[in-house]
Order: C-alpha cells, then structure tokens, then sequence
C-alpha cells in the first residue's frame, strides 16, 4: 500500500504486500561490545574472527591481526629477556646484587615501552604489523648478543 500525490490530489495504490526483508549474515552478537574480545580468544577462535571481519569488511582487522602476531611474538620476548638477565647476573660488581638487578628491571620497562609503541605504530597503520610487533625483540635480541660479546668470562 501507498500513496501517490499528484497535481490533482492525492491517489491511494492497493497492491499485493511485496517481500522487502534484508537478509543479514550478521547475528545479534555481532552488534555487543567487543572491547579487548581479541584477548579473550583462542588462536583458532582469533583465525576464524579476522576471517568474519574480513569477509563482512570492517576496519578494525589490524587489530586482531596484531594480538595473532603477538601470540607467536611472546614466547621469544621471554627466552630474549631471560637471556639477557642471565648475562646481567653473571658479571661481578663490587656493589652486589642490587645494581644487577636494577639493570634487569630498567630493560625490561624499557622493553615493555618499547612494545607499547611499536604495537600502537601498527595499530595506527604507520607500521606494518608483523613488523611492529617483532622490532622490540629484533633490537634486544642485538643488545644480548652485544652484552655476551662484552661480559668478561
């Protein structure tokens, strides 16, 4: 049913009802706030929500994509940095343990700002994303080879 208006007045069209329904392939849970779900995901649950926002063509892709990179990137950090305290341990200073372990705390803040920067530079779109996320443990993974160089044996 509609109405046309015309010069003359107004004409009242009766017709069949016409099927106007919008077939969506979205779900009510789509539309929920998703703040930090890609935290919250398995891997294969994280491969299979970038593949959904990506088939439906949202913006925010990089940002899953990045916490998949992260992923794999998190083991190595740990291995890199453990290295690291290890040969900040063993060298011998006449001032204890306690500058040792002051060094191990200052690269390891200086580590995690380091990430917090490349991550937000990937996240932005200045950086690509695989990259962004390894360049923290590309450049201390240079400063432990450069400290075992130099530790004295």
């Amino acid at each position: 049913n509609y109405r046309e208006f015309h010069e003359m007045g107004e004409v009242y069209q009766n017709e069949p009802n016409k099927d106007t329904t919008l077939i969506l392939n979205m779900r009510p849970e789509d539309f929920g706030n998703l703040n930090s779900l890609e935290q919250t995901l398995t891997l294969n649950e994280l491969n299979d929500h970038i593949a959904d926002l990506k088939m439906k063509g949202a913006d925010n892709v990089p940002i899953y994509v990045i916490e998949k990179y992260v992923r794999y990137m998190s083991p190595f950090s740990a291995i890199i940095l453990t290295f690291i305290g290890v040969i900040l341990s063993s060298r011998k200073t006449r001032g204890g343990v306690g500058f040792q372990i002051a060094m191990g705390f200052m690269i390891a803040f200086i580590y995690i700002i380091l990430f917090i920067a490349a991550k937000s530079n990937a996240e932005t779109g200045a950086t690509y994303p695989l990259l962004a996320v390894w360049v923290p443990n590309i450049i201390f993974t240079a400063i432990g080879v450069l400290l075992y160089r130099f530790v004295p044996k």
